[in-house]
């Protein structure tokens, strides 16, 4: 059965390390008595479960999870020791202050747009967060506020980002010791279905959230190549996906993720000829997402918006608001996407894919047929949490048709690649790889965002920050990352297998 929000806190345990801490829980529960360490996680979506499990492990650690939903939070902290659950909107400023004021630390798993109110609040209160993801503009605006009230906001605690930062500063630390110099870095990184599970016409399915999922692939690129700097704006990120295989089996893509040029700082790397992060994902699903971006599909407007979704309404009466169409009938909106989409190709043939532009538009029209998109059967459906925009509407959709199902497992993979310079002029290639599958407990994905996030979490508890740490702060210093790689080989997500030296 697929796993969703907690589900992986209802399996058996059986792990080793599991088990070990979980007596190790039980007797610090019955030696200290009450737990003295309070944690408010907020959020009660794929990646909480298995937070909350690692960190109730420590008898120590009294967790509250806090959901607009009580029910989710319920499911979240169903069997884990010292748990209580919260009701709680992040948008009420006031419940939020209230919340915070019994709080020791904050693992904040809510979505993207509310992570600088969460951060601003914490300032306030003087409680360090811990986040899995990659700081918002809002977030480095309050960098020096927090800076002066000495409070630490652990982010890019997570896979991607997260992962990458860990297990390059160890290898760059390692280089450097033996006498090397990076001269370049390159980091692919997917959280996809596994092969045999990839079998709907988008090769993929979600494992996290699907608006996340394409708000990740429209931002803006920018990142290092041989000493020049090149910027790919969001609407030509996804068209510039390349061809990428790490196996005969696996045929890939992958596109530019986000701002990579910054990390020749963070990582210590000012000099580097080269420095390059992307996002995998099964060849061809770059020129579908591109595709629906260029029909309107991807639009997030809800003010001043050419359509607005209404749930129950049938999906194709949308489609025609989007498009402009006079008509929504099935014939008169696949004529319409067919020409928007033609008049629209920036190229003859998808470079990562070799279709000629016609053949990439009829995929598209077939996928959008198995989406239902042209079915007046198919209706939108908007959570009471959603925006009324038609990228969440699209998104629920989906949702819907791309859910994994029994059987289906997913897997995780980070590719790192290497340019050293030795002392006597020499060059190398070193490559590294971690490739995990999900199983019947938890999925690849919900493991590998979730256990760096509550090691992070935890080491802010036991007061492992590094010395003077406060403001926004990366994986990236030896106090963290080290217990972070120690930390998630003990669960069983080991270090990166050595691909070798050409």
């Amino acid at each position: 059965k697929p796993l969703t929000h907690g589900a992986a806190l209802k399996q058996k345990v059986t792990t080793k390390a599991e088990q070990a801490a979980d007596v190790a829980g039980e007797l610090n529960t019955r030696y200290f008595g009450v737990p003295q360490n309070k944690v408010l996680v907020l959020g009660a979506g794929y990646v909480s479960g298995p937070v909350v499990s690692y960190l109730a492990r420590s008898g120590r650690n009294a967790i509250t999870v806090a959901c607009r939903t009580l029910r989710q939070a319920r499911m979240v902290s169903a069997n884990s020791r010292n748990t209580t659950e919260l009701q709680l909107d992040v948008e009420d400023d006031g419940a939020l202050d209230k919340a915070l004021r019994d709080a020791d630390v904050v693992v904040c798993l809510v979505p993207d747009r509310h992570h600088g109110r969460v951060m601003k609040a914490c300032i306030k209160a003087g409680v360090p967060m811990i986040s899995s993801n990659t700081p918002t503009a809002e977030m480095q605006e309050l960098q020096r506020e927090a800076e002066d009230a000495g409070v630490p906001i652990l982010a890019e605690c997570g896979f991607d980002p997260g992962l990458d930062h860990v297990h390059a500063m160890n290898t760059f630390h390692d280089i450097k010791n033996k006498g090397g110099r990076v001269r370049a870095y390159k980091a692919v990184m997917g959280a996809l279905p596994a092969a045999e599970s990839a079998d709907n016409p988008l090769g993929y399915k979600f494992t996290w959230s699907p608006i996340s999922v394409l708000q990740k692939a429209l931002r803006d690129a920018r990142f290092r190549a041989e000493g020049e700097i090149v910027e790919v704006p969001r609407s030509q990120v996804l068209a510039s996906a390349q061809k990428y295989d790490i196996n005969p089996a696996l045929p890939l893509e992958h596109f530019p993720s986000g701002d990579s040029e910054s990390l020749t700082a963070a990582y210590g790397l000012p000099d580097a000829d080269s420095m390059y992060r992307a996002t995998a994902r099964y060849r061809g699903w770059s020129a579908l997402i591109d595709a629906f971006n260029r029909l309107g599909l991807l639009d997030e407007s809800v003010e001043d918006a050419r359509a607005t979704p209404v749930s129950g309404d049938p999906w194709p009466a949308l489609l025609a608001q989007v498009l402009e169409s006079p008509e929504d009938s099935a014939s008169a909106l696949q004529t319409v996407v067919r020409d928007r989409l033609m008049a629209t190709a920036t190229t003859d043939r998808v470079s990562s894919t070799g279709e000629t532009a016609e053949e990439a538009t009829e995929r598209a029209i077939e996928c959008m047929k198995w989406l239902g998109l042209f079915k007046k059967s198919e209706k939108m459906r908007l959570a009471s949490t959603d925006a009324p925009s038609v990228l969440h509407a699209f998104a629920r959709n989906l949702e819907k048709h791309t859910r994994m199902q029994p059987g289906d497992r997913d897997m995780v993979f980070l590719r790192q690649e290497y340019e050293i310079e030795w002392l006597n002029g020499k060059r190398d290639r070193h490559r590294s790889q971690i490739i995990s599958y999900g199983d019947d407990k938890s999925t690849a994905l919900s493991r590998a965002v979730a256990l760096p996030v509550a090691i992070a979490a935890q080491l802010v508890i036991d007061d492992q920050v590094p010395r003077g740490g406060s403001g926004l702060i990366l994986p990236t210093h030896r106090d963290l990352y080290l217990p972070i790689i120690k930390g998630m080989a003990s669960e069983g997500l080991k270090a990166p297998v050595e691909l070798g030296i050409n």
